[in-house]
Protein backbone atom coordinates (compact mmCIF):
# COMPACT_ATOMS: atom_id res chain seq x y z
CA UNK A 1 0.00 0.00 0.00
CA UNK A 2 1.33 3.27 -0.66
CA UNK A 3 1.11 6.05 1.50
CA UNK A 4 1.22 9.77 -0.04
CA UNK A 5 3.55 11.85 1.95
CA UNK A 6 6.00 8.99 3.82
CA UNK A 7 8.97 6.86 1.88
CA UNK A 8 9.32 3.01 2.06
CA UNK A 9 12.65 3.42 4.04
CA UNK A 10 10.83 5.83 6.51
CA UNK A 11 7.74 3.34 6.91
CA UNK A 12 9.89 0.55 6.62
CA UNK A 13 11.84 2.00 9.70
CA UNK A 14 8.89 2.46 11.91
CA UNK A 15 7.63 -1.10 11.17
CA UNK A 16 10.97 -2.10 12.72
CA UNK A 17 10.80 0.09 15.50
CA UNK A 18 7.37 -0.73 16.56
CA UNK A 19 7.74 -4.50 16.18
CA UNK A 20 10.60 -4.31 18.63
CA UNK A 21 7.65 -2.46 21.49
CA UNK A 22 6.23 -4.75 24.00
CA UNK A 23 2.92 -3.45 23.34
CA UNK A 24 1.43 -5.45 26.45
CA UNK A 25 3.00 -2.54 28.74
CA UNK A 26 1.61 0.76 28.38
CA UNK A 27 2.88 3.99 29.41
CA UNK A 28 1.24 7.70 30.00
CA UNK A 29 2.89 10.06 28.21
CA UNK A 30 3.11 13.56 29.14
CA UNK A 31 0.23 14.88 27.44
CA UNK A 32 -2.15 12.05 28.70
CA UNK A 33 -2.10 9.91 26.43
CA UNK A 34 -2.05 6.40 26.77
CA UNK A 35 0.41 4.29 24.76
CA UNK A 36 2.25 1.33 24.21
CA UNK A 37 5.58 0.47 25.25
CA UNK A 38 8.90 1.12 22.29
CA UNK A 39 12.49 2.01 22.62
CA UNK A 40 12.53 5.64 24.58
CA UNK A 41 16.83 5.87 23.07
CA UNK A 42 14.98 6.35 19.77
CA UNK A 43 11.36 7.41 20.58
CA UNK A 44 12.72 10.25 22.90
CA UNK A 45 15.37 11.71 20.86
CA UNK A 46 14.05 15.05 19.18
CA UNK A 47 13.69 15.18 15.60
CA UNK A 48 13.40 17.20 12.27
CA UNK A 49 10.56 16.88 10.26
CA UNK A 50 11.82 17.14 6.53
CA UNK A 51 9.03 16.89 3.36
CA UNK A 52 9.83 17.41 -0.06
CA UNK A 53 7.46 16.83 -2.90
CA UNK A 54 6.87 18.33 -6.28
CA UNK A 55 3.13 19.18 -5.58
CA UNK A 56 2.34 22.74 -4.93
CA UNK A 57 -1.07 21.43 -3.10
CA UNK A 58 -0.66 21.53 0.99
CA UNK A 59 -3.03 18.49 0.91
CA UNK A 60 -0.20 17.25 -0.42
CA UNK A 61 1.98 16.84 2.93
CA UNK A 62 -1.18 17.16 5.46
CA UNK A 63 -0.90 13.24 6.35
CA UNK A 64 2.91 13.27 7.02
CA UNK A 65 2.87 16.26 8.98
CA UNK A 66 -0.13 15.39 11.15
CA UNK A 67 1.62 12.04 11.96
CA UNK A 68 5.07 13.68 13.13
CA UNK A 69 2.57 15.92 15.28
CA UNK A 70 1.20 13.04 16.27
CA UNK A 71 4.09 10.81 16.89
CA UNK A 72 5.47 13.88 19.28
CA UNK A 73 2.96 13.60 21.44
CA UNK A 74 2.81 10.03 21.72
CA UNK A 75 6.59 9.30 22.38
CA UNK A 76 6.88 12.40 24.72
CA UNK A 77 9.74 14.19 22.24
CA UNK A 78 9.68 18.04 20.92
CA UNK A 79 9.97 18.67 17.07
CA UNK A 80 13.41 20.46 16.35
CA UNK A 81 11.84 21.73 13.37
CA UNK A 82 9.75 21.49 10.24
CA UNK A 83 11.15 22.20 6.79
CA UNK A 84 8.62 21.80 4.06
CA UNK A 85 9.20 22.33 0.15
CA UNK A 86 6.90 21.76 -1.88
CA UNK A 87 7.75 22.50 -6.16
CA UNK A 88 10.81 20.69 -5.30
CA UNK A 89 11.44 20.54 -9.09
CA UNK A 90 11.11 23.86 -9.93
CA UNK A 91 14.18 24.59 -7.81
CA UNK A 92 16.55 22.69 -9.99
CA UNK A 93 19.30 20.38 -8.66
CA UNK A 94 22.01 21.04 -11.18
CA UNK A 95 24.83 23.21 -8.64
CA UNK A 96 26.58 24.42 -11.88
CA UNK A 97 22.83 26.15 -13.19
CA UNK A 98 23.09 30.12 -12.39
CA UNK A 99 20.30 30.81 -10.34
CA UNK A 100 18.57 33.83 -11.37
CA UNK A 101 15.97 33.82 -8.63
CA UNK A 102 16.18 35.70 -5.38
CA UNK A 103 13.53 33.30 -4.17
CA UNK A 104 15.10 30.58 -4.51
CA UNK A 105 18.37 31.89 -2.84
CA UNK A 106 16.39 32.81 -0.21
CA UNK A 107 15.13 29.31 0.04
CA UNK A 108 18.32 27.78 -0.11
CA UNK A 109 20.21 30.19 2.35
CA UNK A 110 17.34 29.34 4.51
CA UNK A 111 18.33 25.64 4.42
CA UNK A 112 21.88 26.14 5.62
CA UNK A 113 20.72 28.42 8.24
CA UNK A 114 18.30 25.65 9.57
CA UNK A 115 21.14 23.08 9.36
CA UNK A 116 23.57 25.82 11.37
CA UNK A 117 20.77 26.26 13.87
CA UNK A 118 19.82 22.77 14.39
CA UNK A 119 24.32 22.08 14.56
CA UNK A 120 24.62 25.11 17.79
CA UNK A 121 21.08 24.95 19.59
CA UNK A 122 19.08 21.58 18.51
CA UNK A 123 16.41 23.37 17.18
CA UNK A 124 15.67 25.38 13.88
CA UNK A 125 14.13 29.08 14.79
CA UNK A 126 10.31 29.61 13.93
CA UNK A 127 11.52 32.92 11.35
CA UNK A 128 14.03 30.26 9.25
CA UNK A 129 11.38 27.71 9.08
CA UNK A 130 8.80 30.76 7.19
CA UNK A 131 11.91 31.69 4.93
CA UNK A 132 12.62 27.72 4.41
CA UNK A 133 8.74 26.62 3.51
CA UNK A 134 7.56 29.54 1.49
CA UNK A 135 6.07 28.23 -1.27
CA UNK A 136 7.85 28.99 -4.57
CA UNK A 137 4.31 29.85 -6.48
CA UNK A 138 1.75 31.79 -4.76
CA UNK A 139 -1.66 31.07 -6.56
CA UNK A 140 -4.34 33.81 -6.31
CA UNK A 141 -6.82 33.18 -3.02
CA UNK A 142 -9.74 33.35 -6.20
CA UNK A 143 -7.71 30.84 -8.53
CA UNK A 144 -9.12 27.86 -6.73
CA UNK A 145 -12.90 28.59 -6.40
CA UNK A 146 -12.44 29.54 -10.23
CA UNK A 147 -11.31 25.86 -10.90
CA UNK A 148 -14.11 24.21 -8.90
CA UNK A 149 -16.78 26.17 -10.91
CA UNK A 150 -14.58 25.61 -14.50
CA UNK A 151 -13.71 28.99 -15.17
CA UNK A 152 -10.25 28.85 -16.65
CA UNK A 153 -9.45 25.75 -15.66
CA UNK A 154 -8.09 24.82 -18.82
CA UNK A 155 -5.65 27.93 -19.10
CA UNK A 156 -4.66 27.24 -15.07
CA UNK A 157 -3.41 23.98 -16.17
CA UNK A 158 -2.08 24.44 -19.53
CA UNK A 159 0.28 27.40 -17.62
CA UNK A 160 0.95 25.07 -14.56
CA UNK A 161 2.05 21.73 -16.84
CA UNK A 162 4.11 24.44 -18.44
CA UNK A 163 5.89 25.52 -15.28
CA UNK A 164 6.48 21.69 -14.51
CA UNK A 165 7.96 21.17 -18.00
CA UNK A 166 10.21 23.87 -17.38
CA UNK A 167 11.24 22.97 -13.96
CA UNK A 168 11.76 18.92 -15.64
CA UNK A 169 13.95 20.51 -18.37
CA UNK A 170 16.58 22.09 -16.00
CA UNK A 171 17.14 19.29 -13.32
Amino acid sequence: MYTFGMSSLLKTFFERFYSKANVGAFKLTKSGLFFHHVDDGISQTPFVTLVVCDNLEDAMTHNILSYFRTYSKFNDVESAGTLVRKSAAMFGFNEKEENNSPLISEVYDAYVQAGRELALSGRICSKTERKANQPMVRIPFFVKPMMKLGFGRDNILEGHSKIMKSAIKRT
